[in-house]
């Protein structure tokens, strides 16, 4: 059902606000993990490689399931035929539509950012917010 709904919404490419929310709802559905985890998202060279078919991150530190002993694996997530559940286009779409707002500060690299407001890496109930709406 979820995924029928996300099929069929129509997101504005050039909105930072509805790109980032389908983004973040995407990004959660295929990898299974907690909205806090997306804070956890970077877009350094380490941290974050993309290609035309699959984008993968190694999350920082700080999952609830790290600890001195375990670090989460890494998300590697496949390009998919329909666009809307396309999360390697939607990761694309969201570094090009917020390419301008991340420009405001150079030391910016959470891969989600507050979408108004003051330019900073969006918290866990900013996330949340976007999911819930």
């Amino acid at each position: 059902m979820i995924l029928d709904w996300v099929q069929r919404l129509n997101v504005t490419e050039d909105n930072l606000y509805q790109v980032t929310r389908h983004t973040a709802l995407l990004i959660l559905l295929h990898s299974g993990r907690r909205i806090h985890d997306l804070t956890l998202q970077k877009i350094s060279p380490e941290q974050f490689q993309i290609t035309e078919n699959s984008v993968t991150f190694w999350p920082s530190f700080g999952s609830k399931t790290d600890s001195d002993n375990h670090h989460q694996a890494g998300w590697h997530l496949k390009r998919n035929k329909t666009k809307n559940l396309n999360a390697v286009f939607w990761v694309k779409k969201l570094l090009e539509t917020s390419q301008s707002r991340r420009s405001a500060r150079q030391d910016l690299v959470s891969l989600f950012i507050t979408t108004r407001g003051v330019v900073r890496d969006a918290s866990r109930a900013i996330i949340a917010g976007w999911i819930k709406s």
